[in-house]
């Protein structure tokens, strides 16, 4: 990582979900706190367990100050022409009420933005807190890894080499991105120097501009290698994890979910762990051959105190919880991603495609991950694994 570039620097850092908290605590727990002038942390509040991980923050006394902004209290989503038109020419006012809104941040001026992804609150930050600073995105699993984020009409800056920019928008969308681009470049542009991901591999810097990329040290970060976690010291879980879908997914998305699953469980004859998305509530029900988990304790946590290891298996969409044991912790768990039996555009697929190119290319035993493309090919996979 290129700590120079934050030498005596103001810091603010956004998250939005666990994995954001995780990355920002290894990142910031692997230097010395005088580097910098100050080091402030603001969480979206969207998931179970955040104040379990702010005590962890508190514990490891990483952050100058921790700020939390409620779910009903910003909308999220909001970028709209609307909105837009107000950043370019009524920035004042925006300001103005963004700081009465949230007074914490008390007109404070920082530095430097450390986010994960384009969103409305990251935007707001980087234009009311940063306005004439620069911006690190940090890893944010497999969005990170397939550069997703090319794709938002919202995210103007050039990190990307322009091989990995194609994608299948027809061609209305394709001039509305151009014109949002072309008139609000200014008040969309984070201004970005670096992009920080866990062990970026060929792939990875295929994706980015040249010399863009530069590597998390997990080594050096000693505040999780530490913490105790009494339930995973006493509780005990089986080898098989299913890996819910988001709470953003559609109800066709969400009832071929349990189709899926309820094929699953007729050739597994054990009880499989659940482990729900952050943020969706327990809509499985209880039944006995499921294990429904939260995600109040940490899923790195899991991987580092070794409930996730090489003899798991984690099935799923194809999500983040699925790459991050090799990506961060050299495991290779079974992975069975699962998003070939779903509804995805062409898109979706090819960027799902990418990641499953990424996690091969990494692993050793490449014959441990299954991307099964209808249910007899999931059901042929299940029976191998056991």
């Amino acid at each position: 990582m290129n700590y120079s570039l934050l030498l005596q620097k103001k810091i603010i850092c956004s998250a939005e979900t666990p994995f954001q908290v995780f990355c920002l605590s290894v990142i910031f727990s692997s230097m010395d706190k005088s580097f910098f002038k100050q080091l402030d942390l603001v969480v979206y509040e969207q998931f179970v367990g955040l104040n379990d991980l702010i005590e962890i923050l508190e514990l490891g006394k990483l952050f100058d100050n921790i700020y939390v902004i409620k779910h009903e209290d910003f909308d999220n989503t909001r970028k709209n022409l609307r909105y837009l038109c107000n950043q370019k020419f009524n920035i004042a006012q925006m300001r103005e009420v963004f700081f009465k809104q949230f007074s914490f941040f008390d007109y404070k001026l920082y530095d430097v933005l450390f986010c994960a992804t384009p969103s409305c609150i990251t935007h707001d930050i980087k234009n009311y807190c940063v306005p004439g600073g620069f911006t690190v995105f940090y890893d944010d699993g497999t969005g990170s890894h397939n550069g997703s984020g090319r794709h938002m009409k919202t995210f103007v800056d050039k990190v990307y080499n322009s091989s990995t920019t194609q994608n299948d928008k027809n061609i209305i969308n394709k001039i509305e991105d151009w014109l949002v681009r072309l008139f609000f470049k200014k008040e969309l542009l984070y201004n970005v120097a670096e992009i920080w991901l866990f062990n970026p591999s060929k792939l990875d810097r295929e994706i980015y501009l040249d010399g863009i990329v530069q590597s998390i040290d997990f080594e050096n970060s000693s505040l999780y290698k530490t913490i105790k976690h009494k339930a995973l010291d006493d509780e005990e879980f089986g080898k098989y994890w299913f890996l819910s879908l988001t709470t953003a997914s559609n109800s066709n998305e969400l009832n071929r979910e349990k189709e899926i699953l309820k094929t699953i469980t007729t050739y597994i004859n054990t009880t499989i762990n659940v482990r729900l998305h952050p943020g969706r509530s327990n809509d499985f029900g209880d039944r006995i051959e499921f294990n429904v988990k939260d995600s109040k304790i940490l899923w790195e946590l899991m991987s580092l105190k070794g409930v996730i290891n090489n003899d798991s298996v984690l099935i799923g969409h194809c999500s983040t919880a699925q790459i991050t044991p090799k990506l961060i912790f050299d495991l290779e768990p079974t992975l069975v991603f699962l998003y070939k039996l779903y509804s995805v555009d062409n898109d979706q697929l090819r960027r799902a495609n990418r990641t499953v190119e990424d996690i091969k290319s990494r692993y050793i035993n490449k014959s441990k991950i299954y991307v099964p493309e209808n249910e007899a090919q999931l059901i042929d996979s299940l029976m191998k694994i056991s």
